[in-house]
């Protein structure tokens, strides 16, 4: 490879689309499959933690409500939207006005909020330890709060786009202009609201008693299912209590993290495809790295 320094960079670039094609075919394997439930749960959580998915979500929403009631606007009857009396029905220059000031002060709340959750997780990590910051990354209220403010920012600016200086009648949307006008009320009850949420998140009290009914609900999901005696007996059968003396192989996790979940389905088919025992040295929430042994696969003489 030192000699011929392309055909190593063959070598390698073919190694790793092999070992590419072993993982896809690992990820629509039968092992995979069985355990497909957890793995969408597992998907779900991992973005309702993420800060970013509701708030992408009520961005993409008023991308796609600004054409929506701009198109409905062009095709309603102008004399019926001035006879509703909350109804905007100014020119173009109160309209862009308007709109540039709803664009504009959201997007300030927006920041405002952001800073206050920065410090109040700083607080928490401090305070209260690095593990129930998901706690916080995952209260619904407070991602709702920060999608609303950027998301009649992204309607606020596409509307105000469409708002044209030429003909009056028809260049003014004034359903969308209403709209825009009352998703800027209710960002302001959204202020308030998220102010008085956060005080309330901060106190040891209301962590603890999260922390108490995640605990909780988690071991009802997990352990819903009574255990069965007739399983128990099976476990105690003599070819398996002789396992230990079997030829054993050390397993070692693909990543550095912490463990998340055991898909119990998968390794219950791989033990019974491959004739052994599968034996976990570690918990949930441990930290591994990629070199530690998790466990061991006794295989059977």
């Amino acid at each position: 490879m030192n000699r011929h320094p392309e055909s190593g960079w063959f070598n390698s670039a073919l190694l790793t689309i092999t070992h590419r094609l072993k993982q896809f075919a690992q990820l629509w394997s039968l092992q995979t499959l069985t355990d497909m439930p957890d793995r969408l749960r597992n998907l779900w959580q991992q973005l309702i933690g993420s800060y970013w998915f509701i708030p992408t979500a009520c961005v993409i929403v008023g991308i796609l409500l600004a054409p929506l009631l701009v198109t409905i606007d062009q095709h309603f009857d102008r004399e019926t939207v001035r006879e509703i009396t909350f109804a905007f029905t100014g020119d173009d220059d109160a309209a862009r006005a308007i709109m540039t000031a709803i664009a504009g002060a959201v997007l300030g709340v927006a920041g405002t909020t952001f800073s206050i959750t920065i410090a109040v997780l700083s607080m928490a990590s401090s305070q209260f330890g690095p593990r129930l910051l998901r706690n916080f990354l995952t209260d619904t209220p407070n991602q709702f709060v920060l999608g609303a403010f950027i998301g009649t920012f992204s309607y606020s600016l596409l509307v105000l786009k469409s708002i044209h200086k030429y003909d009056v009648a028809f260049g003014v949307p004034q359903l969308a202009v209403t709209f825009a006008i009352i998703m800027a009320i209710i960002c302001a009850l959204l202020l308030v609201y998220f102010v008085q949420h956060m005080v309330h998140a901060i106190q040891a009290s209301h962590v603890i008693q999260n922390a108490s009914n995640d605990a909780i609900n988690n071991i009802h999901y997990w352990y819903r299912d009574h255990c069965d005696i007739q399983h128990q007996r099976d476990i105690e059968h003599h070819d398996i209590e002789q396992f230990h003396h079997w030829s054993a192989m050390p397993i070692y996790p693909p990543s550095s993290g912490y463990v998340q979940q055991f898909y119990l389905e998968s390794l219950i088919t791989l033990t019974q495809d491959y004739g052994g025992v599968v034996q976990m040295r570690i918990n949930l929430g441990d930290y591994v790295t990629d070199k530690n042994v998790i466990g061991y696969f006794y295989q059977r003489p």
